[in-house]
């Protein structure tokens, strides 16, 4: 078992490592891109390229938005929609209460009748 348990850390010590060399990499071309940007050069593609990611992720947060507006309506009617429901459920407790109490009452009816 120790065995496994070595390999298996040697293994996963191993994929960190590899993990890491990628975003460290990542890390690097994100910044030279931006240098690479700021300092002005050609890059056309690369620049529609941003544009177009920068247009999906705004098309993304007016949906978002959207859907958050959406969710803020339910939220409200859910409260009237389940209080209506809610007093039903109270309104049939009670009754059920006083069924119970009315069973009981005649429950111990019958009983001091036959005693």
């Amino acid at each position: 078992m120790p065995a496994y348990r070595d390999t298996r850390h040697r293994v996963e010590i191993l994929a960190d490592r590899e993990y890491a060399a990628v975003r460290r990499a990542s890390w690097r071309l994100d910044a030279k891109l931006v240098e690479w940007i700021r300092k002005g050069r050609r890059m056309s593609k690369l620049a529609a390229i941003g544009d177009r990611i920068a247009q999906k992720k705004l098309a993304h947060d007016r949906k978002a938005d959207e859907w958050a507006k959406r969710l803020n309506a339910v939220d409200e009617r859910e409260q009237h929609a389940f209080a209506i429901g809610e007093a039903v459920i109270v309104e049939r407790e009670a009754d059920l209460a006083d069924l119970e109490s009315t069973v009981r009452g005649l429950s111990n009816l019958a009983d001091s009748g036959s005693g």
